[in-house]
């Protein structure tokens, strides 16, 4: 499936097509951001259930690509939350 305006499946990291187990597991770019809003100093999260099973976890992944600004239909959620102008 083409997203309108995407002109490649490839992420801007070059690591690997731009999904949401790239974005969330293992892409570079966000690593600080995953640390801060997914798992804290001593958590590693391993695979999409840990996120996906838990709504506090749910919370945090919403939370989480929000702060990416790479799915704008999150941005509602973030102006709600205060998270984002």
């Amino acid at each position: 499936m083409q997203v309108e305006g995407v002109d490649s499946p490839d992420c801007r990291c070059e690591e690997g097509r731009e999904n949401i187990d790239h974005v969330l597991l293992h892409c570079p770019r966000y690593a600080n951001l995953k640390k801060e809003t997914l798992w804290g100093d001593d958590l590693r999260v391993s695979d999409l259930s840990q996120l996906l099973g838990d709504p506090t976890r749910v919370a945090m992944t919403t939370r989480f690509l929000s702060q990416t600004r790479r799915l704008p239909q999150f941005k509602a959620y973030a102006i709600r939350k205060g998270t984002i102008a």
